[in-house]
């Protein structure tokens, strides 16, 4: 409308001020343009500054509001400060988000040293406890070996009188030992070790006995003995 004022108005040789807008009415969608000259509407915002008032607009009677007549060069004036209003704004926003985001990551920092200062003064007691936790098991391991050294001895100790009892009087028992797998070896003399073996197999005082290495003879009192060495419990593979 601006760059083709001549066309729709009469000029009289001076500069014309021009708006249009659109108008919606009960036929329709219409127009409506308006024009002044722009020397006259210079001197309504001379006047009014000097007066010590603003003009917010200019409009012609009967016309849309949304018409303004300011001068051409108010209106690029007022676009400069709504630019410039715009531009602080906009930096003003900028500012408020890097200011929000110092504040959040000093938050952040804040709250994680207190939740590591918290973990830390629970470490102690934690520590404590796992120790105890230790402590507890260590002590149940014990318990639980002297229990089963107990337990191993009564077995030793009820094998040894089984083999004690089973054995001929005409033999006896150097050594003994036993293992808590339920194995072990028993060695002694007698007349004869076959005869032990035999004993002590008729009995079933010990799993699966069996003499072990060579037989040795010797005299003691005149008699001839049989040193022998029974060994039982599972068979080596």
């Amino acid at each position: 409308m601006a760059n083709q004022a001549g066309r729709f108005f009469r000029r009289n040789g001076a500069a014309l001020v021009t708006d249009a807008t659109w108008v919606t009415n009960g036929s329709g969608r219409v127009t409506h343009a308006a024009a002044v000259e722009e020397p006259l509407v210079l001197s309504i915002v001379a006047g009014a500054a000097e007066a010590g008032l603003a003009v917010e607009s200019i409009t012609a009677a009967g016309m849309s509001p949304q018409l303004q007549l300011l001068p051409t060069a108010e209106r690029a004036v007022r676009a400069r400060v709504r630019r410039r209003t715009m531009i602080r704004l906009a930096v003003a926003a900028c500012a408020a988000w890097h200011l929000a985001g110092v504040l959040f990551g000093v938050r952040l920092v804040i709250e994680r040293r207190d939740v590591e200062a918290q973990l830390a003064a629970a470490d102690a007691p934690l520590a404590a406890l796992r120790d105890v936790r230790r402590e507890m098991r260590t002590a149940e391991a014990m318990v639980l070996g002297l229990a089963e050294a107990r337990r191993s001895r009564g077995e030793a100790l009820a094998t040894l009188a089984r083999v004690n009892g089973a054995i001929p009087d005409s033999a006896v028992v150097t050594s003994y030992t036993w293992r808590s797998d339920g194995s072990g070896v028993v060695a002694g003399a007698g007349r004869r070790a076959a005869d032990v073996l035999a004993a002590v197999e008729r009995s079933h005082a010990v799993p699966n006995p069996r003499i072990e290495g060579a037989i040795v003879r010797e005299a003691l009192g005149g008699h001839e003995w049989e040193r022998f060495t029974i060994i039982f419990g599972a068979r080596n593979p």
